[in-house]
């Protein structure tokens, strides 16, 4: 059952709204919230006070505010309904840029405000605008109330400034002719959606913030992104119960990645940082299991790569059959044996910091056996410890030679490898 409006019918015959709307649809000027077909009144119809073309109109009923076309007969049967300034700007860029009241107004850069006031404001013939109200206190104000000519763009010696501020003057279209040119190579898109626009202009700002790395990286993630929406759109029944979230706001981001005991970050595996002697410090156990336990190729010790004449790795020198050999004593069965090495690394460095009062800070990383084509990754490599350069580090070296000892006496053997899936015996030396 359709619920008619209350309001009584329009006592305004059509002959007096066409005489306001021109060309427009009679469609075009029935509410597009509303249920009634009726027309609206004629003082409901007013024409538009920025653009020569357009007409305002409002619904008595629900009060909602659109603006039709009074001068373009499309040859549909139903003319365009623009509800916000987005849809006029983008028609009158298209259809009536040339000897509009709007061209006029962008150019000079006046608001509304002032067009309004006709009082206060002349467009003479010679395309000068005379400005005759109080001068304001704003700079705007100061400046409008000056003779203002036709706008040049001599003085902008690169190209490209001519093209935006041409486009600004337009009809604040700058920001749709970058997008419209980088995306379509054409100098003349305007009609392009605000979201959209506005998409662009904030992967512009963080591209450029970015290194290349971080820029194929956000490519991915974008690609990833579009990819997951359009697999979600599809979704339908059950399967919508576990559909992951799209995170779009800040507040997204920090509670499924950052913080929270559900956070993705926090609950990442890595080895755990305690304090030693006021330095952090990671154990180096922790290390050879995290490096372990994601399964990574290894550049491990065997006999058969010892005995190679040509050394095409550190596995196959003979720095490294003396490690094979000490396995050899405490493990049996040396063919049963991971057997690994490490490099270790220790310097002082200034911090990441403008302030002249920081002191200098001192680290100690190892690297596990990382094969030729990983030696400048960081997958393999470790900080083992971080302090300040003038503090004893003594401690902390015994701590870490105590646990490279567990290693080397069969203490500290047995570590799961994701590779495999299974736990491996592990002989690990310096």
């Amino acid at each position: 059952m359709k619920i008619m409006s209350s309001r009584p019918p329009s006592a305004s015959s059509y002959a007096e709204i066409k005489s306001i709307t021109g060309n427009a649809f009679p469609t075009s000027l029935r509410c597009p919230k509303c249920i009634s077909a009726a027309l609206p009144n004629v003082q409901d119809v007013k024409g538009h006070t920025e653009f020569f073309w357009a007409v305002t109109v409002c619904c008595a009923d629900c009060s909602t505010v659109w603006h039709v076309c009074k001068l373009c007969d499309t040859g549909m049967r139903r003319s365009t309904q623009f509800m916000d300034k987005n849809g006029l700007y983008n028609h009158n860029y298209k259809k009536h840029r040339e000897g509009s009241i709007v061209e006029v107004n962008k150019k000079r850069k006046l608001n509304v405000a002032s067009i309004e006031s006709s009082d206060n404001c002349i467009v003479s013939d010679t395309d000068v605008i005379v400005m005759t109200s109080t001068p304001s206190n704003s700079i705007h104000g100061r400046i409008l109330n000056k003779y203002l000519s036709k706008p040049s763009f001599g003085h902008f010696q690169k190209s490209y400034n001519v093209e935006y501020f041409k486009q600004q003057q337009l009809g604040d279209f700058g920001a749709s002719y970058l997008v419209g040119l980088s995306n379509f190579n054409v100098k003349d898109v305007v009609d392009i959606k605000p979201v959209e626009i506005q998409m662009h202009l904030n992967i512009a700002a963080l591209t450029a913030t970015m290194t290349r790395g971080q820029r194929e990286q956000l490519a991915t993630i974008l690609k990833d992104t579009a990819d997951v929406a359009v697999q979600q759109s599809h979704l339908r029944g059950a399967d919508r119960a576990w559909m992951t979230k799209i995170p779009t706001t800040p507040g997204d981001i920090r509670s499924l990645y950052i913080e929270g005991k559900c956070a993705l970050l926090p609950n990442l595996p890595r080895p755990e940082v305690t304090v030693v002697d006021d330095h952090a410090y990671v154990s180096l156990k922790d290390c050879v299991a995290d490096l372990l336990g994601h399964g990574f190729e290894l550049d491990i010790i065997e006999p058969i790569s010892c005995n190679s004449h040509n050394a095409s790795s550190i596995s196959q020198t003979k720095f490294a059959k003396s490690i094979l050999d000490n396995a050899g004593t405490i493990h049996s069965d040396v063919s049963t044996v991971i057997c690994l090495y490490l490099t270790e690394w220790s310097d002082g460095f200034e911090p990441a910091s403008s302030k002249s009062n920081r002191q200098s800070c001192w680290v100690k990383t190892v690297t596990i056996s990382a094969p030729a084509n990983r030696l400048h990754s960081l997958s393999h490599t470790y900080p083992i410890a971080i302090g300040y350069d003038g503090h004893s580090h003594e401690q902390v070296e015994e701590r870490f030679a105590s646990e490279l000892m567990e290693f080397r006496n069969g203490k500290s053997v047995s570590f799961y490898h994701g590779g495999v899936k299974k736990n491996v015996l592990v002989y690990l030396e310096i």
